[in-house]
């Protein structure tokens, strides 16, 4: 027989009715409005919301199921829940200067066989300060690679070169419409010399310069790398290099061989990489 509580009466229900002890209650069935407790409408009592509900036989009706609170997981099921969906960690914060760099790289598309864009394949230390070029300027890059004994690399450019020809010069180029700065430099390292580039160590310094090739005002952003590869077997573009050396501090006037008057960005550059080299790996 059902059962309900209402003001801390029990109702059982029959045939005929509710029932509290051997007293009967009668049920309104007049009002579809919701719940009832005898004739007086009451939020908090049991529903009878139809006058079908009240004349039904129920006299097989079975009892009422009793309620079970919800079973907890398991200690097993809980793990297996947290693996299958784990918790994503929080990004760690960039430095402002690595964020700029992040942002720098992420503005143009992959240009480089095998190296996204978005996910560099070589790494910047932090406080290496990377230009962003404006519309309409051009720019070039320039790479000082150092040996394991200190000495800075450098190629000898051909004679039929129209842009200073037959002098020294690092490894670099100009950055093309759809590149970064550092996407640039990773490119001329891997075409010049077939070395790939892993780490940008220090930012030596932004030059402007007019060449007498007709290609108008450039400026140039300057680079001590690290590089993976052969140091002792570069590949290089034989077609416009005639010759390639390592330049210590006892070398360092080879590299104003051919050069004009106040021509000596290269053997400035070569000097201050080789004077403010990092005591650290």
């Amino acid at each position: 027989m059902p059962v309900a509580s209402c003001l801390g009466v029990t109702l059982r229900r029959s045939a005929t009715g509710w029932q509290t002890g051997s007293a009967a209650v009668t049920t309104s069935t007049s009002s579809s409005r919701g719940p009832f407790c005898g004739k007086a409408s009451n939020p908090e009592c049991f529903p009878l919301n139809t006058a079908s509900e009240s004349s039904a036989d129920v006299s097989g009706v079975p009892p009422f199921p009793p309620v079970s609170p919800p079973a907890q997981p398991t200690a097993a099921e809980d793990r297996a829940r947290n693996t299958a969906a784990p918790r994503m960690k929080p990004r760690t914060p960039l430095s402002p200067t690595r964020r700029k760099t992040k942002i720098a790289l992420c503005q143009c598309g992959p240009t480089l066989s095998g190296m996204a864009t978005r996910d560099p394949s070589f790494i910047v230390d932090d406080e290496t300060e990377v230009p962003v070029p404006a519309a309409g300027e051009v720019w070039t890059v320039g790479a000082v690679v150092l040996n394991r004994d200190g000495a800075a690399f450098a190629q000898k450019r051909s004679p039929d070169r129209r842009l200073f020809p037959d002098t020294w010069d690092i490894v670099g180029g100009h950055v093309e419409a759809d590149e970064t700065v550092l996407e640039a430099l990773a490119r001329e390292i891997e075409e010049e010399t077939g070395w790939r580039l892993s780490r940008v160590r220090r930012f030596l310094g932004t030059t402007t310069w007019t060449g007498d090739d007709g290609g108008g005002l450039r400026h140039e952003a300057d680079y001590l790398v690290e590089v993976d590869g052969d140091l002792d077997a570069p590949a290089l573009e034989w077609s416009k290099h005639s010759a390639y050396g390592w330049f210590g501090r006892d070398d360092l006037e080879r590299l104003k061989e051919n050069r004009g008057p106040g021509e000596f960005l290269i053997h400035d550059l070569v000097a201050r990489a080789l004077t403010e080299r990092p005591d650290t790996p």
